[in-house]
């Protein structure tokens, strides 16, 4: 592809970015005899001849040494060809290095000298080998500057600011294929393919003109089969559709991701609509039956989904065939069969219905339903896959009847969220052009004016303002206004959206294609139904065209050549500056086209022949933005209208084409929008076919439209579907053609699959060169605020002394890298940048009807010094953006037949707080609150079964499991505290004060430890200190008296398990308080072996005589010589109540309680990064220990690479003291089918009903009443099937206790129990109402940490405990046993606390006394 010299300053736009002046490249040397022979420009640089050597990175990490001594004159940055001696001049085969050093570290050590030496990993890829000859020449930069770069990643989530970090840093060096990429030691990337001048090449030099095209292989699919009516019909060769799909497509897909070794999140979906007579909707009676039917152009319709994969990953996808083809074979039974029940109560199946084609199915329905979840793919982040993509496998032809609002409603979710759609087909490819959705819409002349035209009706001529109000409306899109409901909206329009692309699937496609192959399309059904021995033996009459000497005079004036008007083709559209200063008609001006780009994207102006004809232009391959690459040799660098063999030469004259039927257009108007797929196989000849085939004309509007009131380049929106125009309507929905232009090099055939699109999805790319026409009056809405730098709230990851300039850079960087994660593009064009770039920089932004513009001045004449200003342009709108309700019958995987769903399609949200999301990089703002974009997920530790021996042995003190996990959670927040995110201007000190506090452990349910009085004691970690200090030498009768201390001591009493201890104190708490007390104790070292001391002289012992004294949660008590034991009747507090079920109420004053705190982290504290890296990190401040312990990270802007590592070290730790940390969904289980259609929980049902706290009473059982009694059966069935609680319902806990959370938590109805492996929820319905169970995967798919280990599969987890729900004798027994393990509550007079009745009412509790924590 040629790089346009025009586009070679907007590298300044990179430099100025990246504070990074440009390397300069030195002048070649004076030419000699040598010359490449694959460049046009004959150059002759000098050459040499040296010993190459290869080294490994022991010697050296640089990838290239050489010897200056052996080439003198070498300069830095001179870039060097190096190839093999018996090989001939090639830059596209051979190494391009550039001279980054010119020092001899590595010279002179070894004999003989070195000379020259490449790494291993060079040497592997260019075939060199160690001790050879190689010639080495200079090269011009220009010759070698690559155009695109395609980079693959993979089992990581780069986010797009990484993606621009990573592009940016590669500017001035040479890249070659399959290098390895390290950005900061964190961004793992590999270089794939390398375009110079159009062609593929080994090596390149990365400029700022450099256009970076990033594929996942570890993206996140949804696969779709459409399962019409065709699927079982048979295709021209006669293979079945549906087979074709299964052994060909889907067989051929899956081997390709084998041999590539992705890893992709994949769910597979059968979608289908039924249409029903009206005689058969109501004998039947289905409309009061089924919510879900629905009517559209009087007919009665139903959508159902069939989930067969639901986001699972597998090594080997071949696996999956059989199971899709059974779901496939057995899919139209289970939609067109429906049960009947006769008078005696018996049922039948009656066959109901008829499967749609294809082109009236449900497809922008499927699609919308995919990006229900994919609009929240910020929360519950998977930092192992990068990349959103839709894949639609139809047996249609890519044309497809839909609604107006629903596919302008798609057409926004889909640019907006930057989602790439892939639609396979598997019948031919038809005559007219792909993708075509038509839709109805009301009559343009009756449409409403738009504000733009009458705002400016002034701007324009008087000839031009005179027009009709029916010429001026022509150049509307229908897609831009909403239908007068009083009106009916019969007209049909056609739509070809540029963020769909069609792949035609053939297994006996001729491999390679020939452009010049003829497949016939057009065939007698008669012909073909014939068998053979018919042909053979009748007589097919065909009756002779007419004879008309005018067809062959048509024929020759049709192939004419002529020459004039050439230069009026090669006339490019007005450029973006222009554009801000035209006074020409807003309507009738073109977008902006960069020379260079390849994507079909430059428009020429078209001539129009007669008053009432048509000009027509031939078909054209056009880029599509997943297509795969081209290979071979291109026949031109400039993408033109005769790039292509398939297409015919720009010499031939345009056809002009008699209207013979002025009332066609009545009812049908055809309206075009430019597209990124790819333009249907053809010549002129075959266009001409086509439109004779039609036998139908397309009036134009008046000719005096077209006179000299309009510029020359402006064609009119409404052609024909088949007779494609490269026509814009720039105030359509079709204004973002350019947003996928940079993905493709090349332009593709629509014959070939595009199978590196299916196998690595590409990601939306960073840059544009669109910008959308902002300067318009009335056309858009403008936001202007101004972001200024406060030293004080603006913190860098640079030192301190750093310049204010270079402060607001690093801020304007920034906002840059923020927009760019939430989908924006960097405009990039010549004409944005002024005269005086150098003085103030100004960058443009752009995503869908938004555009940003950040300028920045140093001088402080357009903007003040240390400031950044924004402004917001938002295209107005002449509709009501509305959601729009969608019902349907889903299937999801692990049910049993078909659910109604009931959702809301909703545009994509306009009014995002961006003013607030700058004062958060700024540093006015810290909350995230729920409404901003940001990332979360959220972690569990729980605690696992059974603990390895060696892990409660650690020196002479053996710990319990309990004793082990407790420490383990301590662990964990002292790797908080060690995150503590420091400013560069403090030091440790502040970090120590703002240290996470200590954690409050408990071994009762949160529902009721916040009502009991020992969970509202406050901390003592940090007490006041008084005027006399303490020492080690004070007496142990003055330590005591210190001890219990109202104010400042550390001495009370404490409750574990339902045991109370008089005269307590906690390990840890006590050191912290001989820390602040003891003037000559200043670590917890010295702390801990002065416990120890007084433990030996016998002021306190461990309360179960077990351990020593230890630095941690371990319960001390007072020996009796100092603090004699209480009677019971001084010390009792309260008693049971006769009955034994209920305990005395004490009014509890309403209180605060906070469960978890937020800290900022340093995810980065190795500095790898050029940025400040932090998060926010939520985590618990009270813990039960025989539950889970859970933390939560949200961020804004850092990168997700160093997040995970900071998992991975986490999770180790976690492994180490028997826990398990899992992600979880921030959401509760039964949410599920809120976010995504698709899933739901299972519903699980009791057969038999446990006992009632009644019946229990009957049997003369009681049960503790300091535990929630409320389904204490079905607690104990969720526990025996390895279940630990997760989180509480929210009805449990009180409501006089304000509970307070750092976050926005999300409600909980039930409470959750997760199992101990991680993979799967279960929720406890009321009782009565059964569980709801939900397969953790987010777990099983994201698997952050314990990579390696097995864990048991949730499907099969489920069906046991389903089977073992619906055994009635299973059932029978366990509730016995249970009963049977009750031990009957005595009234213990140690019981140190009181509790209210209220306690009773929970739905959980700790039905056993666990091991004492000590």
């Amino acid at each position: 592809m040629d790089s346009d010299p025009s586009n070679i300053a907007t590298s300044n736009t990179f430099y100025n970015i990246q504070n990074k002046p440009p390397t300069p490249i030195p002048t070649p040397p004076p030419p000699s005899s040598f010359s490449s022979s694959n460049t046009t420009n004959t150059i002759t640089p000098k050459h040499k001849m040296l010993n190459l050597w290869v080294h490994n990175d022991a010697f050296s990490k640089q990838d290239f040494i050489l010897n200056p001594d052996f080439f003198p004159g070498i300069k830095l940055g001179q870039l060097l060809e190096i190839y093999n001696s018996n090989e001939k001049s090639d830059i596209s085969k051979h190494l391009i290095i550039k001279v980054n050093s010119l020092d001899k570290e590595h010279i002179g050590k070894e004999k003989p000298i070195l000379q020259i030496s490449v790494s291993s990993n060079i040497a592997n890829t260019f075939k060199f080998k160690n001790k050879s000859n190689v010639l080495i020449r200079e090269v011009d930069a220009e010759l070698v500057a690559a155009d695109y770069i395609e980079f693959t990643f993979k089992d990581q989530y780069v986010g797009r600011s990484d993606m621009w970090r990573l592009s940016r840093s590669l500017i001035d060096t040479c890249v070659y294929t399959k290098q390895k990429i390290n950005f900061a030691d964190c961004i793992r990337a590999q270089v794939k393919k390398i375009f110079v001048k159009g062609e593929q090449s080994l090596c390149g030099y990365v400029t700022g003109n450099t256009k970076p095209i990033f594929r996942s292989e570890s993206a996140k699919l949804f696969i779709f089969v459409q399962m019409s009516r065709e699927m079982w019909e048979f295709d021209e060769d006669g293979e079945l559709y549906y087979e074709k799909a299964i052994d060909g497509f889907f067989t051929e897909l899956f081997q390709r991701w084998k041999d590539l070794s992705t890893n992709h999140v994949v769910s597979i979906v059968l979608f289908s609509r039924v249409y029903y007579d009206e005689e058969e909707v109501l004998n039947n009676g289905l409309v009061n039956e089924d919510e879900s039917l629905k009517q559209i152009k009087r007919r009665w319709y139903k959508d159902f989904y069939k989930v067969i994969i639901d986001w699972e990953i597998r090594s080997d996808w071949s696996s999956a065939l059989k199971l899709l083809k059974e779901e496939l074979t057995q899919y139209q039974l289970n939609i067109l069969l429906r049960e009947k029940k006769k008078q005696n109560g018996e049922t039948y199946k009656i066959l109901l219905g008829k499967n749609s084609y294809a082109f009236e199915g449900n497809i922008l329905e499927a699609i919308n339903l995919a990006l229900n979840p994919f609009d929240r793919h910020y929360v519950d982040r998977d930092l192992l896959r990068t990349g959103l993509s839709i894949i639609i496998v139809t047996p249609g032809c890519c044309r497809f009847e839909v609604d107006k609002k629903l596919l302008r409603l798609t057409a926004e979710r889909m640019i907006d969220n930057g989602i790439g759609l892939d639609l396979v087909c598997l019948s031919r490819i038809p005559l007219h052009t792909v993708p075509l959705f038509k839709f109805n819409s009301q009559e343009l002349s009756k449409a409403p004016l738009p504000d733009w035209w009458i705002k400016n009706t002034s701007r324009f001529g008087s000839k031009f303002s005179s027009q009709s109000k029916d010429s001026k409306l022509e150049l509307r899109d229908p897609l831009d206004y909403d239908d007068d409901p009083n009106d009916d909206a019969n007209f049909s329009y056609y739509k070809t959206p540029d963020w769909v692309d069609c792949n035609f699937y053939s297994r006996h496609q001729d491999k390679p294609f020939k452009p010049d192959k003829f497949i016939t399309r057009c065939k007698m059904y008669e012909i073909q139904m014939m068998g053979i021995m018919e042909h053979e033996i009748s007589y097919i009459i065909i009756p002779y065209l007419d004879d008309n000497p005018q067809s062959d005079e048509y024929d020759d004036n049709v192939f004419t050549t002529s020459k004039q008007n050439g230069s009026l083709l090669q006339q490019k559209s007005h450029d973006s500056l222009n554009r801000l200063h035209d006074t020409s008609p807003p309507s009738l001006r073109m977008h902006h086209s960069d020379s260079s780009n390849r994507q079909g994207n430059i428009f020429k102006p078209d001539l129009l022949i007669g008053e009432n004809s048509l000009m027509i232009n031939r078909s054209y391959s056009q880029t599509s933005h997943d297509s795969s690459y081209q290979d071979g040799h291109s026949k031109s660098n400039e993408f033109t209208d005769d790039d292509d063999d398939v297409v015919t030469s720009s010499t031939i004259d345009p056809i002009s084409i008699k209207s013979s039927n002025n009332n066609y257009h009545q009812k049908n108007l055809f309206s075009l929008s430019p597209r990124r797929e790819s333009y249907p196989e053809g010549s002129l000849y075959k266009q001409i076919r086509q439109m004779n085939h039609l036998n139908a004309t397309i009036p134009l509007p008046p000719p005096s439209l077209f006179m000299n009131n309009i510029p020359p380049n402006y064609r009119p929106p409404l052609v024909n579907p088949c007779n494609p125009s490269k026509s814009h309507n720039r105030y359509g929905m079709s204004t973002h053609l350019r947003r996928w232009g940079h993905v493709f090099p090349r332009p593709l055939s629509i014959n070939s699959m595009k199978w590196t699109a299916l196998c690595t999805p590409a990601c939306l790319p960073l840059i544009t060169d669109y910008l959308s026409p902002i300067d318009e009056p009335g056309a858009y809405q403008e936001y202007t605020y101004t972001i200024s730098v406060d030293s004080e709230t603006f913190i860098t990851n640079q030192d301190n002394d750093v310049s204010e300039e270079i402060k607001t850079e690093t801020l304007l960087k920034e906002m840059i890298y923020q927009r760019l994660a939430q989908g924006y593009q960097l405009v990039v064009l010549d004409e944005i940048k002024s005269q005086n770039w150098e003085e103030y920089k100004q960058y443009y932004l752009s995503m869908g009807r938004h555009v940003h513009k950040l300028t920045y001045d140093p001088s402080g004449q357009l903007v003040e010094v240390k400031s950044v200003e924004v402004k917001r342009y938002v295209r107005k709108i002449q509709y009501e953006p509305n959601a729009i309700p969608y019902i349907c019958a889903v299937w999801p995987k692990c049910q049993e037949t078909y659910e109604t769903r009931t959702i809301n399609f909703t545009y994509p949200h306009i009014d995002y707080n961006w003013n607030y999301v700058d004062q958060l990089i700024c540093g006015y703002q810290v909350d995230l609150y729920e409404h901003l974009k940001f990332w979360r997920t959220r972690f569990i530790l729980i605690p696992l079964e059974n603990i390895p021996t060696n892990l409660l042995k650690h020196g002479n003190e053996i710990f319990e499991e309990e004793e082990v996990r407790l420490n383990g959670i301590y662990k964990f927040l002292e790797l908080f505290d060690k995150s503590l995110w420091v400013p560069p201007n403090e030091n440790m000190d502040r970090k120590r004060e703002n240290s996470s506090p200590h954690l409050r452990p408990t071994t009762d349910d949160l529902s009721i430890f916040v009502i009991t009085p020992d969970g509202l004691y406050p901390r003592r970690s940090s007490v006041h200190p008084i005027d006399e200090k303490l020492t080690k030498d004070t007496k142990l009768d003055k330590i005591y008296q210190a001890m219990k201390n109202n104010a400042t001591g550390i001495l009370k009493d404490r409750q574990w398990h339902f045991k109370a201890y008089q005269n307590a104190i906690v390990g840890n708490e006590f050191v912290d308080w001989l820390i602040s007390r003891f003037h000559d104790i200043d670590t917890r070292a010295s702390a801990v072996a002065f416990g120890n001391e007084l433990l030996d002289r016998g002021l306190f012992e461990h309360c179960q005589r077990r351990h020593r004294f230890l630095d941690g949660f371990y319960f001390y008590q007072i020996n009796e010589e100092f603090a004699p034991r209480k009677t019971i009747k001084e010390w009792l507090r309260r008693k049971p109540r006769k009955d034994a079920e209920k305990i005395e109420e004490v009014p509890i004053k309403p209180t605060r309680i906070e469960f978890t705190k937020a800290i900022h982290i340093d995810i980065d504290p190795n500095k790898k990064s050029d940025r400040k890296e932090t998060a926010i990190l939520h985590y618990d401040v009270i813990y039960n220990v025989d539950t889970c312990y859970h933390f939560q990270l949200n961020w804004l802007a850092c990168t997700a690479r160093l997040i995970e590592e900071l998992l991975q070290q986490w999770g180790r730790n976690a492994e180490k003291y028997g826990l398990k940390l899992v992600e979880a969904p921030v959401e509760q289980a039964m949410s599920l089918t809120d976010n995504n259609p698709f899933q739901s929980p299972t519903s699980i049902k009791l057969s038999l009903l446990p006992p009632t706290l009644e019946e229990l009473e009957k049997l003369g059982k009681k049960l503790n009443p300091e535990i929630n009694h409320n389904l204490y059966f079905e607690i104990e069935l969720v526990k025996h099937f390895k279940f630990v609680l997760d989180v509480e319902a929210d009805n449990r806990f009180p409501k006089e206790v304000d509970i307070i959370y750092s976050y926005h938590k999300t409600p909980y109805k039930y409470s959750q129990y997760i199992h101990r492996s991680g993979v799967a929820f279960i929720q406890i319905c009321d009782p009565g109402e059964g569980f709801l169970w939900v397969n953790n995967r987010i777990y099983t798919t994201h698997n952050i940490s314990n990579k390696n280990t097995s864990s048991p599969n949730p499907d099969l987890l489920l069906k046991e405990f389903q089977n073992f729900c619906n055994d009635k004798v299973a059932l029978k027994k366990f509730w016995d046993d249970v009963v049977n393990s009750i031990v009957d509550f005595i009234y213990e007079p140690n019981v140190t606390e009181q509790r209210p009745d209220s306690m009773t009412k929970g739905n959980s509790g700790n039905e056993s006394e666990s091991s004492l924590k000590t």
